[in-house]
């Protein structure tokens, strides 16, 4: 059986094939969701996430694994936040513990998922971006908060015609040519691969403290595929059990294991790199909770942080944060690149040849101050004292100031960690 270390996935494949099975979706339910938008942005009911209020408090952030049935229990008791997805919402209610967020990625995430309750009856807020489905946002009756998807592309449709779609446009003095316009959902949540990295960035910008996964196994634990979850139609509750045995041989088949000794599907090992990505890129004092793949956290009981109610639990550092979760990425053949305009995630095999082209190539960008227009230099010369060839004025300023050599000396240190730490996994420590 292949291992964490040794099967390899390819977030470009992964990512590329999710695009073209939702981005269509995703400009439909845009386009359907904008009056209604509208209309809740008018009477104050949806706004912005970055306009949401600072929560100063820790946060439980929940997944859909196995463990989550050993933790549901004890959420009552806990005084925090809790953001979900729709696919546990249902539960949590059930186990009298109401989220204070849905989170909402997927085109799919649809109204019908979580009803059978009054959710106007509690104080539940949904996060969501506007590509998710009608019914979600038509019968939503509390507060919505807005985000857009970060692609890391700047001529991605959430970038760029999801921004336009939603934003005021002001036309003065009634010159319709020179209309300003201004967005409405100026935050984006960065997109890794997954629903929990969206939860973490989400519960940041909301000012949620230390954050507790629990849930969040990428990995089949307690001999499940998922959690128990729990349905209400006609005002019965009716359980729905994920046993490990039922699922498909072809799935059992491509099982790989985790370096902890828990069988993971090869999507786990993606979700599990893009879930690890944005703990680096986020830097936020993370806990585990229950039996889950995630080692590099710090793990900690449910009944000691619900009897401390999330404070006082001692976790790592950023710099340990950013030493742990790099030479994990490293491991598994993932890079973090840094410059001045933040991080950058690369996957690659030949990574003493390939990053220094990546990053080369990075210097060769260029952008106009006054324009705004782009291009590439055909090598590294330095064209800062150069008029843009589109507007003629001296603007022309690189998209990234990075350090090649400091990068690459960081690198390479992660690489030799990296390499022990798959020795050791090896040897089973």
């Amino acid at each position: 059986m292949e291992t964490e270390f040794t099967y390899k996935s390819n977030s470009t494949q992964y990512n590329q094939a999710t695009d073209n099975a939702q981005t269509i979706h995703e400009e439909y339910n845009a386009t359907r969701n904008w009056p209604i938008i509208q209309e809740r942005i008018k009477a104050g009911t949806a706004y912005d996430i970055s306009s949401a209020g600072k929560a100063n408090k820790p946060c439980i952030i929940v997944g859909s694994g196995g463990s989550l049935d050993e933790t549901l229990p004890h959420l009552k008791n806990w005084e925090g936040g809790i953001i979900c997805s729709t696919s546990h919402a249902l539960t949590l209610v059930k186990y009298g513990a109401p989220p204070t967020h849905i989170y909402a990625l997927d085109p799919f995430c649809t109204f019908e998922e979580i009803q059978g309750v009054d959710w106007s009856q509690y104080d539940t807020k949904l996060i969501t971006t506007p590509t998710v489905w009608p019914t979600l946002i038509e019968k939503w009756p509390n507060d919505i908060i807005l985000y857009r998807q970060s692609r890391g592309k700047s001529n991605s449709f959430y970038a760029n015609m999801l921004n336009i779609m939603y934003s005021d446009r002001e036309c003065k003095d009634g010159q319709l040519r020179m209309a300003a316009f201004e967005p409405q959902i100026k935050t984006e949540v960065t997109l890794f691969a997954c629903s929990p990295p969206g939860q973490l960035f989400s519960a940041q910008v909301l000012g949620y403290t230390n954050i507790f996964l629990t849930g969040v196994d990428f990995g089949y634990t307690h001999d499940k595929n998922r959690f128990t979850e729990w349905t209400r139609e006609n005002g019965e509750w009716i359980e729905h059990q994920k046993p490990y045995d039922a699922l498909p041989q072809d799935v059992k088949d491509r099982a790989v294991m985790s370096n902890n000794g828990i069988e993971m599907d090869v999507v786990h090992i993606f979700y599990k790199k893009n879930m690890i990505s944005a703990w680096r890129l986020g830097l936020q004092s993370c806990w585990t909770i229950g039996e889950t793949t995630i080692t590099e956290m710090p793990k900690v009981d449910i009944e000691h942080v619900i009897r401390k109610q999330g404070n006082h639990i001692k976790g790592y550092s950023a710099q340990q944060i950013a030493d742990i979760s790099e030479t994990y990425l490293a491991a598994v053949g993932a890079f973090v690149i840094a410059s001045d305009q933040g991080y950058s995630f690369v996957e690659s095999e030949k990574p003493e040849e390939e990053l220094l082209k990546y990053m080369t190539g990075m210097r060769t960008q260029y952008i106009c101050g006054t324009c705004n227009s782009q291009m590439v230099s055909e090598n590294e010369k330095e064209r800062e004292i150069e008029e843009c060839p589109v507007c003629k004025a001296k603007t022309l300023h690189r998209r990234f100031n990075i350090d090649i050599e400091g990068n690459m000396k960081r690198i390479r240190k992660r690489i030799k960690d990296a390499n022990k730490l798959i020795k050791d996994a090896k040897k089973g420590k």
